[in-house]
């Protein structure tokens, strides 16, 4: 998931907060310099809510 969108704004933390809550994305990674930031990636579900399809590396089991 993006932190900033098209214009450099940075996204909701409420926004990605719902996404984790609904399933559709997921904790990816700690960032050590910023660690208040919300570092997610879609996960499947995510990427069906958006009408994509989701690469094979998007699977929780990575």
């Amino acid at each position: 998931m993006p932190l900033f969108d098209n214009d450099g704004k940075a996204i909701s933390r409420r926004t990605i907060i719902s996404c984790i809550e609904a399933g559709w994305a997921e904790r990816w990674l700690d960032n050590p310099v910023k660690p208040d930031w919300l570092v997610c990636r879609l996960t499947p579900e995510g990427y069906d809510a958006v009408g994509s399809e989701a690469p094979k590396s998007a699977s929780s089991t990575d």
